[in-house]
C-alpha cells in the first residue's frame, strides 16, 4: 500500500512541478510523513533531493525551449541557496513539533497571499513606471530568495511553494515563463538544502535523512509525468493556478492540524 501512495505521490509531483511550479514539495512532506510513516525530518531530506532532481531536469527542458527567465531565477535562487543551506543545518535540531507549526503558518499564509493575488488580478494598477517596477522586483526577488530558502530548508517544500505565490502575486515574470522560471529557482535552492542534511553515514538505502530509494521512486514518476505533460503548461490559466494551489493548501493543513507528533 505505501509504495502506492507512492508511485501516486511520484505522479502528482511531476504534474505540480509543470502546472503549478511547486515541486511537489507542498505535499511530498506530508504525504511521506503521514502515509509513508517516515520521520518529518526524513520526510523533509527526502522531499528536498526528490525535488532537486525533477527540477533540474525540468529546467533544462525549458531552458532548451527558451521559457527560463534566468535575470528573475537569479535574482532570487542564490539567496534561497544559501538560506536554505543553513536552515536545514539549524532544523535537524528542532522537534519534529516545531516544523510542523511552520508548516501549518506556512501553508494558511500562502492561501491568504494568493487570495490576495487573485482579488488583486482583477483591479491591476498599471500606472508604475519601468524604473520603478525594476527596482521593486529586484528587492522583492532578493527578500523573498532569503525567506523561501530558509522555509524550504526547514520544511522541504523547495522554495518553489513560497516562490510561486509571491512571482504571481507580484507579477516578476510574464504567466509563460512562470513555472519554468520557479523550476529553476527550485533546482538551485534544493540542491543545498539537501545537502545539508545529507550529513551522516550512508546505511543501506539512506544518507543522513534521506531516503535515496523513495527519492529516486519520486524522481522517475515525476519525471516522466513532466515530460509528458510539460507542452501544455503554458494553457493553464492563472486563475486555475491559484484555485488548485488553495485547495492543495487548505487540504493539507487540515491534515497536519490533526497528525500526532
Amino acid at each position: 500500500m505505501s509504495w502506492l501512495v507512492l508511485c501516486l505521490l511520484g505522479v502528482s509531483a511531476g504534474f505540480a512541478s509543470v502546472f503549478l511550479g511547486i515541486g511537489g514539495g507542498v505535499f511530498i512532506v506530508p504525504v511521506l510523513a503521514l502515509y509513508i510513516g517516515l520521520p518529518l525530518h526524513q520526510a523533509v531530506a527526502t522531499s528536498l533531493a526528490a525535488i532537486f532532481i525533477v527540477t533540474t531536469s525540468n529546467t533544462y527542458l525549458f531552458h532548451r525551449d527558451g521559457q527560463v527567465n534566468w535575470n528573475t531565477a537569479l535574482m532570487i535562487g542564490p539567496a534561497a541557496a544559501l538560506s536554505s543551506f543553513l536552515a536545514g543545518l539549524i532544523a535537524q535540531e528542532f522537534p519534529e513539533s516545531y516544523v510542523k507549526n511552520t508548516l501549518i503558518g506556512l501553508y494558511i499564509f500562502l492561501v491568504f497571499l494568493l487570495i490576495y493575488r487573485y482579488l488583486y488580478s482583477r483591479r491591476k494598477n498599471t500606472s508604475d513606471s519601468r524604473e520603478h517596477s525594476i527596482l521593486k522586483k529586484k528587492i522583492i526577488g532578493s527578500l523573498v530568495g532569503i525567506l523561501a530558502g530558509f522555509l524550504s530548508g526547514i520544511t522541504g517544500i523547495g522554495a518553489g511553494t513560497v516562490v510561486g505565490p509571491v512571482v504571481m502575486s507580484f507579477q516578476l515574470v510574464k504567466p509563460e515563463h512562470y513555472t519554468p522560471t520557479i523550476n529553476a529557482v527550485m533546482a538551485i535552492a534544493t540542491l543545498s538544502g539537501a545537502l545539508s542534511y545529507m550529513s551522516g553515514p550512508w546505511s543501506g538505502f539512506q544518507l543522513g535523512q534521506v531516503q535515496i530509494h523513495y527519492a529516486v521512486v519520486l524522481f522517475f514518476l515525476a519525471f516522466f509525468t513532466s515530460l509528458l505533460t510539460r507542452r501544455y503548461q503554458s494553457r493553464l490559466s492563472e486563475n486555475i493556478r491559484l484555485a488548485f494551489l488553495v485547495v492543495i493548501l487548505l487540504f493539507l493543513t487540515s491534515q497536519l492540524i490533526f497528525m500526532k507528533n
